[in-house]
C-alpha cells in the first residue's frame, strides 16, 4: 500500500523523547475545564478535555502532545461547522444511501510515535469530543477482522469493497483506527481501495501507528 497521500491525511508525529522543556505545567483553566467536562457542558474541546484529564490524574502536560491537541481541535472544528438547511440534508441522505460525497472529505489525521507516547490516548479525546453517532473508534486489528468478514459474505457480489465502504461510510462520518499496521500485501491491496471509497464517500480518516507513513507498508505495492 502506498504511504497516505497528503489529500488524504496530515501526519504528525508525536516525539518519542523527552527534554526539560518538553514538559509544561498544567494552565490555570485545567480545574474549570475538569469540571466542564465533568458537568457535562456543551462540547468541550479536546483541549478542554486534556486539560481536564491532567488536572484528574495530577500530571503535566508535554510539548508534542499539545501540538497535536491543536492538530485534533482544527479537524474538530472543521468536523462540526456542518452546513446548515436542504445542503446538510441532502449530504445526510445521499450518505445514507452510500452515494459517493460531492464535497471534498475533510483531511484527517495520521498520529505516529513510539509505544507510550499518549496517541490512543489523544486519539481518544479527540473521538469523545464529537457529536454522538458521528465517529466510530475501533481497534485496527478488529477493523479488519470485520472487514475480512463482510467481504467473505458478498465475495460473489459486484465491487464488495464499494459495498463495504459504503456501509461504513452510513454508519459513521469519521472512523478512528487504533494502532493501524499493514504486514501483508493482501491487506494493503484491501486498505488502499477501502481508504479511498470511504473517501470518496466523505469519510473522514483518523489513525494513529506506531511507524511513520512511509514505513507502514515497506515493501510497498
Amino acid at each position: 500500500m502506498r504511504s497516505p497521500t497528503p489529500g488524504r491525511w496530515t501526519t504528525s508525529a508525536i516525539s518519542p523523547t523527552f527534554s526539560p522543556e518538553s514538559h509544561v505545567r498544567t494552565a490555570p483553566s485545567s480545574a474549570r475545564d475538569a469540571a466542564s467536562v465533568a458537568s457535562g457542558a456543551a462540547a468541550p474541546t479536546v483541549l478542554e478535555r486534556y486539560r481536564a484529564q491532567l488536572y484528574e490524574r495530577g500530571l503535566q502536560g508535554d510539548v508534542a502532545q499539545l501540538a497535536v491537541v491543536e492538530w485534533l481541535d482544527a479537524l474538530r472544528r472543521r468536523l462540526i461547522e456542518v452546513p446548515q438547511g436542504g445542503t446538510a440534508l441532502l449530504a445526510r441522505a445521499l450518505r445514507a444511501l452510500g452515494v459517493p460525497a460531492a464535497r471534498t472529505p475533510v483531511r484527517g489525521l495520521y498520529l505516529w510515535g513510539g509505544v507510550g507516547r499518549g496517541k490512543t490516548f489523544l486519539m481518544d479525546l479527540f473521538f469523545g469530543s464529537l457529536p454522538s453517532g458521528q465517529a466510530r473508534r475501533v481497534h485496527f486489528h478488529r477493523f479488519m477482522h470485520e472487514v475480512h468478514a463482510q467481504l467473505k459474505g458478498i465475495r460473489r457480489q459486484r465491487s464488495p469493497l464499494e459495498q463495504v465502504a459504503g456501509a461504513l461510510a452510513r454508519a459513521a462520518r469519521v472512523l478512528c483506527l487504533d494502532e493501524l499496521y499493514v504486514a501483508d500485501i493482501a491487506d494493503a491491496m484491501t486498505l488502499g481501495a477501502l481508504f479511498d471509497g470511504l473517501c470518496r464517500r466523505g469519510v473522514t480518516l483518523v489513525a494513529t501507528s506506531n511507524v511513520p507513513p512511509a514505513e507502514l507498508y515497506r515493501d510497498g505495492l
